[in-house]
């Protein structure tokens, strides 16, 4: 098996818990490596470090969810890893240029996107 499954593979498990904490532990078994190593090696192969992709990707679906407008923020920030609606706040409009609350309420209003990483797409262009 070689580093460019084994980091697709740490992709998925992140995907399948990213409304959990992403366990390291889980990472460096699946990449069979030291946590120093699966994060250099997650950061050569995609060109952005581990714990970066966790939250860019995690801000997006929060985004999505906060369009769809079924839950309330809090619950949302929560459910994706934030303990106040302050620090989700801070991160949501550094990420997406706006506020939560504007991005309810202004659908017109675009939000970035950070989709799926997959590296064999990547590799293949």
């Amino acid at each position: 098996m070689n580093w460019v499954v084994r980091t697709q593979e740490a992709i998925e498990y992140i995907e399948e818990n990213i409304t959990d904490d992403i366990d390291i532990n889980a990472l460096v078994k699946i990449m069979y490596c030291s946590k120093h190593d699966c994060q250099r090696i997650f950061s050569y192969l995609t060109d952005i470090p581990l714990y970066e992709y966790i939250k860019r990707r995690r801000l997006t679906l929060a985004g999505m969810e906060i369009r769809s407008g079924k839950e309330k923020i809090i619950d949302i920030a929560v459910k994706y890893g934030h303990e106040s609606h302050s620090s989700f706040s801070r991160s949501f409009k550094e990420f997406h240029g706006i506020t939560p609350s504007e991005a309810r309420k202004k659908t017109e209003l675009p939000l970035a996107e950070y989709p799926k990483f997959s590296i064999y797409k990547f590799m293949e262009e």
